[in-house]
């Protein structure tokens, strides 16, 4: 089976109606190079539900015979917002909802894509053509700016001390508005630890919007010696050496890159990131599609 990888579509930055043309869509993805039969996104996939799924499901007529995603910071900013918005008939944006609840809002997206016929893992299991995909969104946790002790932000705001300062940091700096009056940093990094927990043994593919690891290899090229990676990867060796696959899949950081890990028993799977990112970071060409073979 050939899976196309990419993360980070951030689809209404590259349409701006409720619902594009299949035209418009088929033209931005073919520049990409698609030659899979299934798609994996590793979470970010847009900010407004409907037209996520809108886009994926066009995706899916044109290209797919399936489509896997998971969650990632970005789809939950449109999860957090006390009002849904979606798209009336004649595309203009409506008051769908008035959600309080925060999990339920996670509830109904997950139906959105489900009526849809896209398969959104949030710490389950699906499994295409004997292949089984697994996947969770993970969150940040500290791990990096712990492990090399580095001071936290690009400005140095706080020396380095504990944990609890990069949630700080997390809350006054990162563009997570939606979310921070949740208080859910912990909240959502337990949650998110626990699903991977329940899934990671028993999958050939892995799929995280976070990345598992703190190798400072692993990190964007340009922002390794940063401490603000703190906020782009968590400390899962404990998962990796446990992941029995042969692919494991992120998003978030916006670059790409692939890399052979080295399990504790000396077996060793493929970490991947493929990210498509915002317009003006592929202003000459946009990243193409990794494809993999499994």
């Amino acid at each position: 089976m050939k899976i196309d990888i990419m993360s980070d579509l951030h689809v209404n930055t590259f349409f701006k109606h409720a619902k594009p043309d299949d035209k418009l869509i088929e033209k931005l993805w073919r520049q990409l190079e698609p030659k899979g039969d299934v798609l994996i996104i590793a979470g970010d996939i847009g900010e407004i539900n409907q037209q996520n799924v809108n886009v994926l499901a066009a995706l899916k007529r044109l290209f797919y015979k399936e489509i896997v995603c998971v969650f990632g910071n970005h789809d939950l900013h449109c999860l957090h917002n006390r009002v849904i918005y979606l798209y009336d008939d004649n595309h203009e944006l409506v008051e769908q909802h008035h959600w309080d609840k925060f999990a339920q809002k996670i509830e109904d997206a997950k139906e959105l894509y489900r009526d849809a016929g896209i398969h959104l893992l949030d710490g389950n299991i699906v499994e295409i053509d004997g292949v089984k995909i697994a996947g969770a969104m993970g969150w940040y946790d500290g791990g990096y700016s712990k492990f090399y002790k580095m001071g936290i932000g690009k400005h140095r705001i706080f020396r380095y001390r504990e944990y609890s300062d990069l949630q700080e940091l997390w809350q006054r700096c990162m563009p997570d508005d939606d979310i921070k009056p949740m208080g859910r940093f912990d909240g959502l990094l337990k949650g998110e630890l626990l699903k991977i927990d329940a899934i990671v043994e028993q999958c050939d593919v892995m799929i995280t919007h976070i990345n598992p690891s703190i190798e400072q290899c692993h990190q964007h090229p340009d922002w390794k010696d940063d401490p603000s990676c703190g906020f782009y990867s968590f400390n899962g060796k404990e998962y990796t050496n446990r992941f029995n696959g042969s692919h494991w899949i992120f998003g978030h950081s916006h670059f790409v890159a692939q890399h052979t890990v080295e399990r504790e028993n000396k077996e060793a799977f493929e970490l991947i990131t493929n990210t498509l990112g915002y317009p003006d970071q592929n202003r000459r060409s946009y990243t193409k599609i990794k494809t993999i073979e499994i």
